[in-house]
């Protein structure tokens, strides 16, 4: 079965939104959701990688989703990105204030800066390989 660490919005804890319901609809499509506490507080984006990297080294990444939710979402991102076996799957929700719809409208020099080169050469990797995965 494949597992899942949820790791939420800045901040927030299991009950600070409906987590619950989300984790148990991701349980219901045959996957072990595991919602991981984040120590928020006084702590930094490395810190929050660190403590999301530790509860990924207990997991076999072939079975292992990396899911997140905001600044969740760039800690999932940052692990998936630097971890040298990478998970099976990375699901990230609301990431960034910029989705595909509001590209058109968006301010010309922000949509200029967000080419390939912008990113540093393992981000830029890892996007390329997120893309030839097989949707799950």
């Amino acid at each position: 079965m494949k597992r899942v660490l949820f790791v939420p919005g800045r901040t927030h804890y299991l009950h600070d939104a409906d987590y619950p319901s989300l984790l148990k609809a991701i349980d219901a499509k045959d996957y072990d959701s595991r919602f991981v506490p984040i120590k928020w507080e006084g702590t930094t984006l490395v810190d929050w990688t660190e403590q999301l990297s530790a509860e990924y080294d207990k997991c076999d990444p072939d079975n292992t989703v990396l899911a997140g939710f905001s600044m969740g979402a760039m800690a999932a991102f940052i692990i998936a990105a630097n971890a040298p076996k990478k998970p099976q799957g990375l699901w990230l929700g609301s990431l960034s204030p910029y989705f595909a719809e509001d590209l058109p409208t968006a301010n010309p020099q922000w949509r200029a800066d967000q080419t390939p080169e912008h990113f540093s050469s393992p981000s830029r990797n890892y996007i390329q390989q997120v893309s030839r995965w097989d949707h799950l």
